[in-house]
């Protein structure tokens, strides 16, 4: 089992030297959906926390704020284009806990997830609550997702408690079990942390292009790398034309 930790903006400027050491592994917010001003937007301390993790060689997974305010498919895309260069051993999730959902949550997170794995193979973990996932038949997300991470907190005390239901998943991969945990390096707010049931070599297996993986087609996965080290991508309809170009020079 790990110790995860979930951050973005709220956490601040990060001391790492001080925080990296507290835990095996960490959650970046790239963006969200759910914009005041505009619809789409990058967290502004995501490059910085993402490099830095880079760096540290943690294992590390991104997430992205559904806002459902447009189609899952219109989200994804911009997901899409904040981790251009997501690597295989990179985690993608969707955090879907939207102020007004969608009149169809499941097919809205369904369509998320399977555009991101359409484009990269790789397989969103899908969180929210317990409460959403006991209320809603998630049976379209739960046949395309990496997996389930659900936040329960009981006393949220900055310490886990009952462990959550997970209803229609046999088992959750991570319990996000508090948003109240004082961690070292971290000043201007507390931490969102989690437990993860696997080892480092599981955690980094949910970045694992399954999807390319399984069709056994090396060339394919070397296009797939080729197309991301293209620079000026500034949407994934133009990645998947250079993906198209490539192949046809090969």
């Amino acid at each position: 089992m790990l110790t995860v930790a979930d951050i973005s903006h709220h956490q601040g400027k990060i001391d790492w030297n001080a925080f990296a050491p507290a835990i095996d592994a960490v959650i970046i917010k790239a963006g969200g959906g759910d914009g005041r001003d505009v619809p789409f937007y990058e967290d502004s301390t995501f490059r910085r926390n993402r490099d830095v993790a880079r760096r540290r060689a943690l294992p590390r997974w991104y997430y992205y704020f559904a806002g459902c305010r447009s189609s899952g498919r219109q989200e994804a895309d911009h997901f899409l284009t904040l981790v251009p260069d997501v690597s295989d051993e990179e985690g993608l999730a969707l955090d879907y806990e939207p102020a007004v959902p969608p009149q169809d949550p499941a097919a809205w997170c369904a369509e998320f997830i399977g555009r991101v794995k359409h484009v990269t193979g790789k397989a969103c973990l899908f969180y929210t609550n317990e409460n959403r996932v006991l209320t809603h038949n998630w049976q379209p997300v739960v046949d395309t997702c990496g997996g389930l991470w659900v936040a329960k907190y009981g006393k949220d005390d900055g310490f886990p408690h009952t462990p959550p239901k997970t209803g229609q998943w046999p088992r959750a991969a991570a319990w996000q079990y508090t948003s109240k945990k004082q961690m070292p390096g971290v000043t201007e707010n507390t931490v969102d942390m989690n437990q993860y049931f696997g080892d480092v070599a599981q955690f980094r297996a949910h970045g694992s292009p399954g999807a390319l993986a399984g069709l056994g087609d090396d060339r394919l996965r070397e296009l797939v790398r080729e197309a991301r080290r293209v620079r000026g991508i500034t949407s994934w309809d133009r990645y998947l034309q250079v993906l198209i170009d490539a192949s046809r020079k090969n």
